[in-house]
């Protein structure tokens, strides 16, 4: 039994780690030449979550009150 859980635990190192090791090198290579770590580190977690991913929260009065528009525009309110 012991041998057959290392088994599947080398098996499933290899399948999802080792295999891609040095595609994800290079996918983490690229993406920090456009995403820095340390302008990242500033952020919480959740923080980091809610801007990659957008929030669905909007504060859609909090956004009329600010909003500015380069060219002429009229709203009908």
């Amino acid at each position: 039994m012991v041998n057959r859980k290392k088994y599947v635990d080398l098996f499933v190192d290899m399948k999802l780690n080792k295999s891609v090791q040095s595609q994800f090198a290079d996918f983490e290579k690229g993406f920090h030449k456009g995403c820095p770590t340390q302008a990242w580190r500033m952020f919480l977690p959740e923080e980091l979550m809610t801007l990659l991913q957008g929030d669905d929260n909007y504060e859609w009065d909090k956004l009329r009150e600010v909003k500015f528009y380069l060219f002429r525009y009229v709203t009908s309110t």
